[in-house]
């Protein structure tokens, strides 16, 4: 059985080019690679019934955008690399 979760079997989502170049077929594999590893990492799916070259922005933004609460990041290297004070006994 086909894998039809993302972007459904290749010649029916994807547009066909007028002219084919040698790097079409990886560039639309590795495509499908990232598309369908983000929907498995966030959860989303992208409309099936267009190919993704025919979404719009904020359909793209919309699945792409990480959700990731990033407000309370701090970054400590400093504070892990720093060497204790020496006891003044």
């Amino acid at each position: 059985m086909p894998d039809i979760t993302v972007l459904g079997t290749l010649p029916a989502r994807l547009s066909t080019p007028r002219h084919s170049y040698a790097g079409d077929e990886e560039d639309a594999l590795l495509a499908r690679v990232l598309i369908t590893s983000w929907s498995l990492a966030s959860g989303r799916t992208l409309r099936s019934d267009v190919p993704p070259q025919q979404l719009t922005e904020d359909e793209l933004i919309a699945f792409w955008a990480d959700d990731a609460d990033y407000t309370n990041y701090t970054d400590d290297a400093d504070d892990r690399d720093a060497v204790p004070p020496a006891d003044a006994s």
